[in-house]
């Protein structure tokens, strides 16, 4: 369609998202509570329930999801795909597009600040990008917009991949990464490199997958160009 998009990141998503009622969590306070945090009354040791998700909850992305496709719903957008979301004329036609990865969000519609003060108007976002020629990163990729047509590419995110190592790995013997177990003589330093590594090559592949076109359809794909 060769219109234009924007990115979008939703502010503390975690926390704009109501526990659910038949899910009931206490947390208590840490013992070492700043003194800002005395000063506000709370005291070491004190219960809570929740009344929002939380950061480092187990449950908080999958409630964050959940709340996003209700709060898209209630815009009249329809679900295609896991994170990929469409809007229609009452023809069928498409008038918007969609994609979310947890609080990271991509949109391109015919009316693009039309779509972006409706998403913005209930959920609390940080300013939006509107795509340009300059390359604006997300989720591990370059996005760029050129008038009739968009790429996106992870070049420049794959060369960083293998930064931990000096010289190019191949063979299985050459990934031998740290145990994290107990009783690992390995530093904390050298495990979280490794995490880190793996993390990377786990998101360079789902990246692939996007580009190849998993959950966009046929619809947008002829005014994307993948390199």
């Amino acid at each position: 369609y060769g219109w234009n998009w924007a990115t979008i990141d939703v502010k503390t998503a975690f926390l704009q998202v109501p526990m659910p009622e038949d899910q009931v969590i206490h947390v208590r306070l840490p013992s070492d509570l700043p003194a800002q945090a005395i000063r506000l009354g709370l005291q070491s040791g004190a219960t809570f329930k929740l009344k929002r998700a939380l950061y480092g909850l187990r449950e908080s992305p999958r409630l964050f999801n959940l709340h996003l496709e209700k709060v898209l719903k209630s815009l009249s957008w329809s679900k295609i795909d896991h994170g990929f979301f469409v809007k229609r004329n009452p023809d069928e036609t498409p008038l918007a597009f969609l994609s979310a990865y947890v609080d990271d969000i991509c949109i391109t519609a015919k009316d693009l600040r039309v779509e972006i003060q409706s998403l913005t108007g209930v959920l609390k976002c940080s300013p939006h990008t509107i795509g340009s020629e300059t390359p604006t990163t997300l989720i591990g990729s370059d996005y760029a917009y050129f008038g009739d047509h968009s790429t996106i590419s992870v070049s420049s995110y794959l060369r960083k991949v293998p930064e931990f190592n000096s010289k190019p790995r191949t063979r299985k013997e050459d990934f031998k990464l740290p145990a994290t177990s107990a009783n690992s003589s390995s530093s904390p330093e050298e495990i979280k490199k490794a995490q880190t590594y793996i993390g990377q090559l786990v998101l360079s592949f789902c990246s692939f997958l996007v580009m190849l076109g998993k959950g966009l359809k046929s619809e947008v794909l002829p005014s994307v160009k993948f390199f």
